[in-house]
């Protein structure tokens, strides 16, 4: 029996949310902080923590956008963009590496399976093609009607245009729907925008968040206690 009575549609980000991306994030944030620092020594790793949340609030990849909001430089910017970018090759040369770094999050087939029976499941996130076939590999599309990812749509978080065609072409009613997202800025905001209710996933590492939230959680078992009886 549905505990959400009024909800037909629950949407899942895939990175801090189907994956466990704490270790890959991590990884993200010190190579940013060693580049930015190495660039100005007074550029700290709370600047470079303070910039990620900031920057995920811009369509684009968070790692450019961290390095636009710390440095006024045009020219710089570019080049240290470019120099992130061989430096992230580095470390992650393909999926299977980066997957190694972003396993499955904890009971996340189980809470979809148990889901997927008294509602439709959809995924809205920012993934390259090669997730489509990591998830099926996994079992994990099964329980998802829908796999709306930014590489198949050409769109991006946090654009709300993105949220729009994969509501649309589902037909879904935002007012019916949720979201459940890790990054805030990125994930949750545009999606309140619309009209969709919100579930932010708490990995513990922050602290303050809108009053506009619905439900947190911190763990995937937290959803069947907010949606099933």
């Amino acid at each position: 029996m549905k505990k959400q009575k009024e909800i037909d549609w629950i949407f899942f980000d895939v990175g801090g949310v189907i994956t466990d991306d704490r270790e890959s994030e991590e990884l993200r944030k010190q190579m940013d902080f060693e580049l930015l620092h190495d660039y100005d020594s007074s550029i700290t790793r709370e600047m470079i923590d303070d910039a990620f949340q900031k920057g995920s609030s811009f369509v684009g990849n968070t790692d450019d956008n961290v390095i636009k909001v710390i440095v006024k430089n045009q020219e710089d910017v570019e080049k240290l963009i470019i120099e992130i970018r061989k430096r992230k090759k580095k470390i992650w040369p393909d999926m299977e590496v980066f997957a190694n770094r972003s396993p499955f999050t904890l009971s996340v087939i189980d809470v979809a399976k148990k889901l997927s029976k008294f509602y439709r499941l959809g995924i809205i996130a920012n993934q390259p093609p090669e997730t489509t076939k990591r998830l099926k590999e996994a079992g994990i599309s099964d329980y998802f009607e829908n796999i709306g990812l930014s590489a198949a749509k050409g769109l991006h978080k946090p654009d709300i245009k993105f949220y729009e065609s994969v509501l649309k072409d589902n037909n879904v009613n935002p007012q019916k729907s949720f979201m459940i997202d890790d990054n805030i800025e990125r994930g949750l905001a545009p999606a309140e925008k619309l009209g969709m209710k919100t579930i932010w996933f708490d990995w513990g590492i922050r602290k303050d968040y809108p009053k506009w939230i619905d439900y947190k959680i911190q763990k995937l078992d937290d959803l069947l206690d907010i949606f099933l009886e």
